[in-house]
């Protein structure tokens, strides 16, 4: 599971009716590579695709729950790994890293994003 496959489903999970193209903006990826993107996924049966019946040449990705059960097995290990790591730092240090995680959108290049607006 790499990066932008992570990201992706997180979006799904963040995003009820989220379009194809609104996930490749999200990710600032091209069009094609998001389709690729979720057509990995879906053969994983972390995501499936659904024809938006107003406008058939858009598609829904949708997260499943083998999807879901994925981040929460990969949440779980990231706390489980911080927490365990967390214990080596020095009262200054873990201050520090409190900080640094509270600013983590800003730190990413993603803050003033919604999760609503691609």
């Amino acid at each position: 599971m790499d990066y932008q496959e992570i990201c992706l489903l997180q979006l799904a999970r963040r995003r009820r009716g989220l379009r194809v193209g609104d996930a490749a903006r999200a990710l600032e990826i091209p069009l094609f590579s998001a389709t690729r993107l979720i057509k990995r996924l879906e053969a994983l049966c972390y995501v499936s695709k659904r024809r938006d019946e107003a406008d058939g040449r858009v598609f829904f990705v949708e997260l499943q729950a083998e999807g879901e059960a994925l981040l929460e097995r990969i949440e779980r290990e990231n706390y489980r790994l911080v927490s365990a790591n967390a214990r080596r730092l020095t009262g200054q240090e873990l201050e520090g890293f409190v900080v640094a995680a509270a600013r983590m959108d800003e730190l990413l290049g993603v803050a003033g994003r919604s999760d609503e607006e691609p």
